[in-house]
Parts: structure tokens; C-alpha cells; sequence
């Protein structure tokens, strides 16, 4: 398992490669040694990713009755969040909230090693589509799975992405205190919603499992 003052290192020197702020060293490490970390069990993230995947598309036109059944027929119903299922319904309206939220879906196909490439240098792929269940054709999980095969990425090496986009957090946030025009080269939404999927990802063993619409963003 890393050692977190290691990591914490090797993410500031890439920091520095990205045009990012130093970070403070009072800025803690995302786990402690004695408590360590560990990854949900891959089916968990599948189904956040296949969530994710049905809002995206309900917030770009998808009819909610379609959406509806395709949830249905591939069981996710207890995989959605509260804000989910209130779109599903029809009683919240997604927006552009919701539509960022591809970038979560990218570090999460990352995560599943269905994408390569998480570079802090480019927003997601316009294959992404591609890369998850097509609704179009109602496109079962299950043959999905069978297409892609997904496959959970080492925990280090999720941890190591982890504490990259808390560190570029914290600077965007900053940033946004004091009025600077924001460091990186991509929009700061994809830095955010890409933290929250591998926030999400990764399971400490010391706290409970947080839904998805209650995860904890702060710096």
C-alpha cells in the first residue's frame, strides 16, 4: 500500500508539470497509514457508472419512459442516488449539472480500465459513447459487460489519481477565493466531477459508504 507523505510527493511534482499550485503542507493526506484504503467491489462502480450513463442521457433528450425501462430491465433501481431517482421520476429536471457529469463517467471507465487516459490536459473523449451501454439500442448491462469487460484498476494506482484531483481541487478552489483565473487547461468542472467518481471509487476502510449525491468535495 502507498505510504501517504510518498504520494504526496510525486503528486506535487506533477502539480507543477500541470501548471498547478504548490499545495500547503498542512493540506492532510487522504488516508491514514493505520486505517488504509481499499476499492468498492466492481460491480458497485459498474452500476454507478451505468446510473450515471441513463441521467447523462435523460439531461440530453432521452424519453423518461425509455430511460425508465431500461433501468428496470437491468435492475439498477437500488444503484441510483435520491437526486436520480427524482429525474427518473420526472420531478427534478436535470441540467448542466447533470450533463458534466460525463467526466465523472470517464474517470469511472478509467477506473474500469475501459479508457486509457485520464490526463488532467484533456477533457473526456468524444468516443465515450462508445465506451458505455448503448441506450440507443437498449444495450443490455450484461452484454456490455460481455463487450467491454470491465476490470478494476489496482487501489494504488486509483489512490495516486485520487490524490492528484484533490490537490488540483484545492488550487481551482483557491483560485476561486481569491478571484484568479483558474490554473489548467480544461474546463474546471471535469477536475470536480472527475474527483467525485474516484472519491466515490475508492472506499476507505474507516467510513461508511457514502451515496453518490453526498460525497464529500471539500478541500
Amino acid at each position: 500500500m502507498l505510504q501517504p507523505d510518498e504520494l504526496r510527493e510525486q503528486t506535487r511534482l506533477r502539480l507543477k508539470d500541470l501548471g498547478f499550485p504548490d499545495v500547503p503542507p498542512h493540506l492532510p493526506a487522504l488516508w491514514d497509514k493505520a486505517d488504509g484504503f481499499a476499492l468498492r467491489p466492481s460491480n458497485e462502480v459498474v452500476h454507478r457508472l451505468a446510473s450515471l450513463n441513463v441521467i447523462v442521457a435523460i439531461s440530453y433528450g432521452m424519453p423518461l419512459e425509455l430511460a425508465k425501462d431500461w433501468v428496470q430491465a437491468n435492475q439498477l433501481e437500488g444503484s441510483m442516488s435520491n437526486i436520480e431517482r427524482q429525474i427518473l421520476q420526472g420531478v427534478r429536471t436535470p441540467g448542466a449539472q447533470e450533463q458534466g457529469q460525463v467526466e465523472a463517467i470517464w474517470a469511472l471507465s478509467w477506473v474500469l480500465s475501459i479508457t486509457d487516459d485520464l490526463s488532467a490536459e484533456n477533457e473526456c473523449s468524444d468516443d465515450l459513447v462508445k465506451r458505455v451501454p448503448d441506450l440507443r439500442s437498449a444495450e443490455s448491462l450484461a452484454s456490455w459487460q460481455s463487450r467491454k469487460n470491465p476490470s478494476l484498476r489496482d487501489a494504488d494506482e486509483v489512490m495516486t489519481e485520487l490524490d492528484l484531483h484533490y490537490c488540483m481541487t484545492w488550487g481551482l478552489a483557491e483560485a476561486n477565493l481569491r478571484r484568479h483565473l483558474p490554473p489548467g487547461n480544461i474546463e474546471q468542472f471535469a477536475m470536480w466531477q472527475r474527483r467525485r467518481a474516484l472519491e466515490y471509487t475508492l472506499a476507505r476502510y474507516d467510513e461508511p459508504e457514502d451515496d453518490w449525491d453526498d460525497i464529500d468535495l471539500s478541500t
